[in-house]
C-alpha cells in the first residue's frame, strides 16, 4: 500500500537555517548528504513542526517553494540521505516502483525483497554502504587477530557496534 503523505508544515527561517546545518553541501552536480538522523531506510529525518519529516520533502519544499503533497520526492541519483534538490524531483507511488524496477533496485513483479533473497541489494550494492567488501574481510582478518573494536572502528570510519557485527557474521554474511 502506497505511503500517504501528510501536508507538510509552514517553515520559518530558522526551520531553513536548522535544515541547511544539516546537509553536506558539495558541487551542484553532487550528492548533498543529510548528516542528522536518518530512518532505517537510509533517509534523512528532519523535525519540524512535531513532525518527523523526510528530509528530502524538505529539501524540495524549500527548493522549489511548494509542498510535494500526495506525490512522492523521487531521487535520480538513487541515493536516499541526499537533499540536493537538482537530483530530486515529484512522481507518484507507481513512477517510483517503476524506477526501483528499472535500476535494479527491486526485481520486477516482486511486491517486497525478502532478507534472504538473491536479488536483494547487499554490501557495496547497498546505496547507504560505507564499506567494502575487501574492507569486511580485513575487518574480520584483524579482529581474529585481536585489534580492538575501538581501534578498528576508527581505522575504518564506522561504529564499534557495525565492527562486533561483522566479526561475528551478524551482518555482511555473503562476505
Amino acid at each position: 500500500m502506497p505511503v500517504k503523505h501528510s501536508t507538510l508544515p509552514s517553515l520559518r527561517q530558522q526551520d531553513i537555517a536548522r535544515f541547511h546545518s544539516k546537509v553536506r553541501q558539495a558541487s551542484p552536480d553532487s550528492c548533498w548528504e543529510w548528516a542528522a538522523a536518518r530512518f532505517k531506510s537510509g533517509y534523512g529525518q528532519f523535525f519540524v513542526g512535531g513532525l518527523s519529516v523526510p528530509a528530502s520533502r524538505i529539501a524540495y519544499l524549500i527548493h522549489y517553494g511548494n509542498d510535494p503533497g500526495e506525490l512522492f520526492v523521487l531521487h535520480s541519483c538513487d541515493n536516499p540521505p541526499c537533499c540536493n534538490p537538482c537530483h530530486l524531483s515529484l512522481g507518484t507511488n507507481d513512477q517510483n516502483m517503476a524506477e526501483k524496477i528499472e535500476r535494479s533496485r527491486q526485481s520486477k513483479g516482486q511486491k517486497h525483497v525478502d532478507a534472504m533473497s538473491p536479488t536483494r541489494a547487499r554490501g557495496e550494492r547497498v546505496n547507504t554502504a560505507k564499506l567494502s567488501a575487501e574492507q569486511v574481510k580485513e575487518i574480520r582478518k584483524r579482529r581474529q587477530n585481536g585489534e580492538s573494536l575501538k581501534d578498528l572502528s576508527d581505522a575504518f570510519g564506522v561504529t564499534k557496534t557495525l565492527v562486533s557485527m561483522i566479526a561475528l557474521g551478524k551482518v555482511w554474511k555473503h562476505v
